[in-house]
């Protein structure tokens, strides 16, 4: 969820666990940043070790991050925002380990979308795109990390038993191919959905306009 009005004081609810801040390296140690039961999944998948490393690796090599885990209800609460010159990544503590993977893995690529949000962030302000318009072009950005994802993580595999109690493993792998289809599934859940993302979008709409 990038919101660049978004105040540190969020942090509150958080974990101590978090990455120094400085930029990505070879000599970083990926794991260490992440909770016993991802390090766990990982130590047992190579492959899901590489690829993980290797998108941090691309989207930090310039710029500093930090995780933090926050602890919610809400199974889609996971998301990453900017601050001064890093991206913080915060993943929710409650759920699945290979759920931890995937929400770090998406926020990582969707971090990458900085100055694209930040562009329609500046076209709320001043007006020049309406508040639905808004919602959905935030979600187009994001509907383009998640296919990113989808690609990398069907090269992936994972016991069954983690893929049949992931919340989001399915939702990825079968996330659609088209925009419209994706916007469609979101609008069709916006009733019984414990997050309305469209809503959420609109209301960054009216704090963006000073409403």
């Amino acid at each position: 969820m990038p919101l660049f009005t978004m105040v540190l004081s969020l942090l509150t609810a958080s974990s101590a666990r978090s990455y120094d801040g400085t930029v990505f390296d070879k000599e970083s140690n990926v794991l260490e940043m992440l909770s016993p039961k991802l390090h766990a999944l990982l130590n047992d998948n190579v492959e899901a070790t590489r690829l993980l490393t290797n998108t941090i690796g691309k989207a930090f090599s310039t710029r500093k991050f930090k995780i933090y885990y926050a602890y919610s209800s809400n199974r889609t609460h996971s998301y990453h925002y900017y601050v001064d010159d890093a991206v913080v990544i915060v993943l929710r503590g409650e759920q699945e380990a290979l759920d931890e993977y995937l929400g770090l893995v998406y926020e990582t690529l969707n971090s990458e979308n900085e100055d694209r949000f930040l562009k329609l962030c500046h076209k709320a302000e001043s007006g020049s795109i309406s508040r639905l318009n808004f919602a959905h072009e935030m979600l187009r950005i994001e509907f383009g990390a998640l296919k990113k994802e989808q690609s990398l993580v069907r090269k992936l595999k994972f016991p069954t038993k983690d893929t049949l109690e992931s919340y989001f493993y399915k939702r990825t792998i079968n996330c659609p191919d088209k925009f419209e289809e994706f916007l469609g599934e979101i609008e069709k859940q916006v009733t019984t959905n414990e997050r309305n993302v469209i809503r959420d979008y609109e209301r960054d709409y009216d704090s963006l306009q000073g409403h």
